[in-house]
């Protein structure tokens, strides 16, 4: 048994793709969420491979389009295509080949397969809101799943239920906030724009006689009496 199926404990079959064949998931948010830390692991990984080579091969599965998209080594991929647009590697990649992939499921296998990894705020909140709207489909479909809910997403997590019911209480805490924000910054927009409207109607009631327009004085005046009641019900 080689070092690598040691490390996986199984025996997979692996295929060698180029890396012109692979696709990288428009579903996968996690390098995107702190490049700093990001980018210092992709560099981590393409020391080791150039020590000891790729140990674990990415998950990839056949779309319609005879390509192959990433479900799972989306930092591995990264590290093996710099190496080769160095020159330091050839373009081939690893990888196991995900038979009967249901497309569906997969930013919940993408979260899945990231569950270990070190995350921020984020992130947190990405793969929270995506457990909580899968157990709600789960409830729609009439395959609730057994137990209570907060113990079914804290077991997709890998975190206690009562850190489920903290991190909601958090998030819930986050948008009520950025809500009163922006209505906040509504109200102010919509005071800037009334009290800018209320003087350009009375500059043209004032010049009535210099200017030719479409409204005589009285629904001038109608107007300006309807935006001050607007302005009173802002303030």
């Amino acid at each position: 048994m080689s070092l690598r199926e040691l490390i996986n404990g199984e025996k997979r079959k692996i295929h060698k793709l180029d890396l012109n064949e692979i696709e990288k998931s428009n579903k996968n948010f996690y390098e995107a969420v702190n490049e700093e830390d990001y980018n210092l692991k992709v560099e981590a990984i393409k020391e080791s491979i150039l020590e000891i080579g790729l140990i674990n091969p990415i998950t990839v599965f056949k779309k319609e389009n005879g390509k192959y998209e990433i479900i799972s080594g989306h930092t591995r991929y990264n590290a093996v295509l710099q190496l080769s647009e160095s020159g330091l590697i050839d373009s081939k990649i690893e990888c196991i080949i995900q038979e009967n992939f249901d497309e569906e499921s997969h930013l919940k296998q993408i979260i899945e397969s990231n569950i270990q990894r070190q995350k921020n705020e984020e992130t947190n909140k990405i793969e929270f809101d995506f457990f909580e709207k899968e157990y709600e489909k789960l409830v729609q479909e009439n395959r609730r799943p057994e137990g209570k809910k907060d113990d079914w997403i804290a077991k997709k997590l890998g975190i206690s239920s009562r850190t489920v019911r903290r991190r909601r209480h958090h998030f819930n805490q986050d948008a009520n906030d950025n809500q009163s924000n922006s209505i906040t910054s509504n109200e102010v927009d919509m005071k800037k724009l009334i009290k800018k409207a209320i003087k350009i109607l009375e500059k043209i009631r004032k010049n009535e006689d210099e200017i030719e327009r479409e409204f005589n004085v009285d629904e001038i005046n109608s107007m300006i009496e309807l935006i001050n009641i607007l302005k009173n019900k802002v303030e």
